[in-house]
């Protein structure tokens, strides 16, 4: 019975994008891999697609739509930032399907992004997901290595 309650004190992240699984440490961009950005995981995407890893409210899109902030049910503020120095392609190469304030499920579509335009114009996708309100929790847990699957657990989190 304690396993049981211990376990449900977690917040699981899903993994919002398919693709390799890298420690977030190891990204060129200091903001996030020194942790300024918050706490998280970093994934090298194989697929155009970024899902929805919570469900909670879209609490902004980026002009440049590169990136999306999420407010989770569990309180938790999420950033998914495709890619690095993205913010410089001006929204070319992105679609949004959300708008800020909408409510949104785990596993709606969020943004799509053309994967291989943005690798040939020379930009690294790794795109980091951070808990910008990191400090508010005890332990941050990520998946710092393997595939990533849509739907699977990226991130465990305990208040």
């Amino acid at each position: 019975m304690e396993q049981q309650d211990a376990a449900k004190k977690y917040i699981n992240i899903l993994s919002p994008v398919e693709g390799e699984i890298v420690p977030l440490d190891s990204i060129s961009d200091p903001a996030f891999s020194t942790g300024i950005m918050g706490l998280g995981a970093a994934i090298v995407p194989s697929a155009d697609k970024v899902f929805s890893p919570v469900s909670g409210v879209v609490d902004t899109v980026f002009e440049t739509l590169h990136a999306i902030g999420l407010k989770s049910d569990d309180g938790l503020d999420i950033l998914i930032h495709v890619g690095q120095n993205t913010v410089e392609l001006k929204g070319k190469c992105f679609k949004c399907y959300v708008k800020e304030g909408q409510r949104i499920e785990a596993g709606d579509p969020l943004l799509k992004f053309n994967l291989k335009k943005i690798k040939k114009l020379g930009y690294d996708i790794t795109t980091p997901i951070t808990i910008t309100n990191s400090d508010e929790y005890s332990e941050i847990l990520p998946v710092v290595s393997g595939r990533s699957v849509i739907g699977e657990p990226l991130i465990k989190i305990k208040k």
